[in-house]
């Protein structure tokens, strides 16, 4: 059969990349002239049993090249006669593993449910037994020679080649071409035959590559992140044998591609502008505003989110302003980590989104943060607006992709609970010590830790109303009192005063979240001592450090002795401080306990940090 210009092409790029690697030559040539001698063998004038006692332990020699060993037989020839039946072996012992390997892991991969998981257990069966011990026993029901070696090490070596190829096929199985054949009607042996193999070959062959080979930094770790200059470059396309010119794409390639591109989709383009035209016109103002990254919120009643209860966590009342907001808004969606009966963030008039429901607002991402973050991403680049929830303490696992919605200022909202040690008995391993300091410190994301039912109102309005930039919003699992001048609108800046002195200022005290309870209990104490005491909520540090400097000075004057306390831990807050006295943080990972048996572990109470306060006030 005749090549076509593409394979003719591949065969030019190997050869020439094989020019110029004298070591890949020599090994080729020499695996070459073992597979050639090994096969010609029987023909060659060579005894590989024949004894020769006159000639025992000899050295090498033109008679002997390999010498010969103790009863005075040749060393190349039984070589040459051992390589004929170790190559016989491994090949056909590979050829059997990968068969059964393949075989089981595209069964496995396509057809999944109930065949993968009772492939995949006797896979785990066979890999629990220790391979040696396995081939041993079996080898004993064998009779010796040849075929029993083939069998035993070709039968009992195929279990992780069926779990590489399941894994790839799971993925390819999803890819549009696949898709298309499947609804097709093409046959499981055509599909596998025609698709999956071909995709999964990589999977199963392994090449060993050089990296940054013809560089100067070839076969190091620097290649990763060196830069190359101009005369490498010049010497690498030297050493290949290419043509040293800028690379370029010509004009003509690209309104090829682009021509190629748009027939390819024409049908699809064609089809969508077609049922746009059908669909009825709040749809299309919907998709407009998906557009434009805009979501309604001014006519949402929040009165509604005012509990007739003295108290409420802050997880609750997030629950409720964010099913308002979906309400309003239907192209909302969002999901959560395996979390979202415990932080409450499920949208209660939307389905479960699935492959089945295109048309689900409620994601289940499972155990999986990263992926979840990784996800939102993808969807707010096409203008979708959407949120996530996990515990705070898991918010690490987020990271990676939150520094990239940073840095393409993604509108993500990330919703992390349960916000300091005081998260139940849960222990040190879910509660969040490190984590306000680790996201605070990352640019362009706004942390807001609201304290109260208005300041969560606030915020909600403030980060669902900006089209750029990743918001986290960080509550409560606790519940906590509606204060009496907490406010909506200052959210946006950042922090300010909710209990004025009532004399000179003698300090101020900077709280968020919850302890701004406990921040105003300690104030109302130290106010009856004789004490002019200012209680600042700062929700967001970040946003209170974009305001004007007055602003600033207004809230926080300057020389004026100030106190944090945050159930967190301190290295937010030197900025405000200059000393450790003055932070009544964590700086340890916490123990397992009720909210109130950690709160006085840790010295969170009213009348020690008043104590203390009127100490350094001295």
């Amino acid at each position: 059969m005749a090549m076509n210009d593409s394979q003719k092409k591949r065969l030019e790029n190997v050869w020439e990349a094989l020019k110029h690697d004298k070591i890949a030559i020599f090994s080729i040539a020499f695996l070459a002239i073992i597979l050639i001698l090994s096969l010609l063998a029987p023909v060659l004038p060579l005894e590989p049993n024949k004894t020769d006692v006159a000639h025992m332990l000899e050295a090498p020699s033109s008679a002997h090249i390999f010498g010969t060993d103790e009863v005075g037989r040749d060393y190349l020839a039984r070589v040459i006669y051992g390589g004929r039946i170790s190559l016989l072996v491994g090949v056909l012992a590979m050829l059997m593993s990968i068969t059964i390997g393949v075989t089981v892991g595209i069964l496995a991969g396509y057809l999944g449910g109930i065949v993968d998981s009772i492939l995949m257990r006797v896979v785990d069966v066979l890999q629990s037994i220790p391979w040696l011990i396995l081939v041993t026993v079996v080898s004993i029901f064998f009779k010796q020679g040849l075929v029993s070696i083939v069998i035993v090490i070709g039968f009992f070596s195929w279990m992780e080649i069926a779990r590489l190829v399941r894994a790839e096929v799971m993925s390819v199985k999803e890819r549009e071409y696949v898709l298309y054949a499947d609804f097709t009607g093409v046959s499981l042996l055509k599909m596998v035959v025609r698709h999956l193999i071909p995709s999964v070959l990589p999977t199963i062959i392994i090449v060993n590559t050089t990296i940054g080979k013809h560089s100067k930094y070839e076969g190091t770790n620097y290649i990763h992140g060196a830069k190359l200059s101009k005369e490498d470059i010049t010497e690498i396309k030297n050493e290949l044998g290419l043509r040293d010119i800028p690379f370029t794409v010509s004009n003509d390639s690209k309104e090829e591609m682009e021509n190629m591109i748009l027939s390819r989709n024409k049908e699809i383009y064609d089809k969508w502008q077609k049922d746009y035209e059908l669909l009825d016109i709040s749809i299309k103002n919907a998709l407009e505003k998906i557009k434009n990254h805009d979501l309604s919120l001014d006519d949402i009643n929040f009165d509604y989110i005012y509990s007739e209860e003295e108290s409420e966590s802050l997880r609750s009342i997030s629950s409720k302003i964010l099913n308002l907001l979906a309400d309003s808004n239907p192209m909302l969606l969002g999901g959560s980590a395996d979390l979202s009966t415990t932080i409450q963030t499920k949208i209660d008039n939307g389905s479960i989104f699935s492959k089945d429901n295109y048309l689900g607002r409620n994601i289940c991402y499972g155990v999986r943060e990263h992926a979840m973050a990784s996800i939102m991403n993808g969807l707010s680049l096409t203008g979708i607006r959407n949120f996530s929830s996990t515990f705070l303490a898991f918010s690490d696992y987020c990271k990676p992709a939150i520094r990239l919605a940073c840095q393409m200022n993604l509108a993500n909202v990330y919703l992390f609970s349960h916000d300091s040690i005081t998260v139940g008995q849960d222990g040190p391993t879910h509660q969040p010590v490190e984590q306000l300091v680790s996201l605070r410190s990352m640019p362009n994301l706004e942390v807001l830790r609201p304290a109260d039912v208005n300041e969560m109102i606030g915020i909600y309005k403030y980060v669902f109303s900006k089209k750029e930039g990743p918001s986290a919003i960080i509550l409560s699992r606790n519940s906590t009192k509606t204060k009496e001048n907490t406010s909506i609108n200052e959210v946006k800046k950042g922090a300010y005063i909710v209990s004025k002195e009532e004399k000179e200022l003698d300090a101020i005290i900077v709280s968020s979240g919850e302890e701004l309870d406990l921040a105003l209990d300690v104030s109302k104490e130290l106010s009856e001592k004789g004490y002019g005491i200012r209680v600042v909520s700062m929700p967001s540090i970040s946003l209170f450090q974009k305001q004007k400097s007055s602003y600033q000075e207004e809230i926080i004057p300057t020389n004026t002795k100030v106190f944090v306390i945050e159930a967190s831990s301190s290295y937010s807050w030197y900025f405000l401080v200059n000393s450790k006295d003055y932070l009544f943080t964590v700086d340890e990972y916490g123990k397992s306990g009720t909210k109130e048996d950690l709160m006085k572990e840790y010295g969170f109470t009213s009348d020690k940090i008043s104590s203390r306060i009127q100490n350094l006030l001295k």
